[in-house]
C-alpha cells in the first residue's frame, strides 16, 4: 500500500470511530415511567400502555400501585406483592380483577380475553 492510502485510510477508521463514539452516546435512557409494558401470559401476552393510561386517562398512581405515597420514590411493580402462586392475589387474579372492573365501571376498553391478550 502507497504512504497515500495509507493515510486515507487511517482518516476513514478515525471518522468512523468518531461517529461511532457520537452515536453510542446519543442513545436515549430509559424512562423513569414506562410507556409500554408487556406481560407473557399463558394465555398469550399482554401490551399495556402504561403511558395512556396515566396521561390520557388521568388514572392515578395509587389507583392500581395501592401501596404508592406521592414523593416516596417509584411505585412498586405488580409483581413485587402479586405472586404466580402467593398468599395475595396471584398477579393474573390482580389485573383481571382491578383491569376489567375499571373497564366494565368505565364502559370503555377491553374485557374479553381476546381483546388483551392478543400476542
Amino acid at each position: 500500500m502507497k504512504k497515500k492510502e495509507k493515510m486515507v485510510a487511517c482518516i476513514i477508521m478515525v471518522v468512523m470511530l468518531i461517529i461511532g463514539a457520537a452515536g453510542y452516546s446519543m442513545v436515549e435512557k430509559k424512562p423513569d415511567i414506562p410507556i409500554r409494558l408487556l406481560y407473557k401470559t399463558n394465555a398469550g401476552k399482554v401490551l399495556f400502555d402504561h403511558n395512556m393510561h396515566s396521561t390520557e386517562y388521568d388514572i392515578g398512581c395509587i389507583d392500581c400501585h395501592h401501596y404508592y405515597e406521592e414523593g416516596e420514590g417509584m411505585p412498586l411493580s405488580c409483581i413485587e406483592c402479586h405472586y404466580k402462586d402467593g398468599d395475595n392475589y396471584s398477579r393474573a387474579e390482580a389485573f383481571h380483577s382491578q383491569c376489567l372492573d375499571c373497564h366494565k365501571e368505565q364502559e370503555t376498553g377491553p374485557v374479553k380475553c381476546g381483546e388483551c391478550h392478543v400476542m
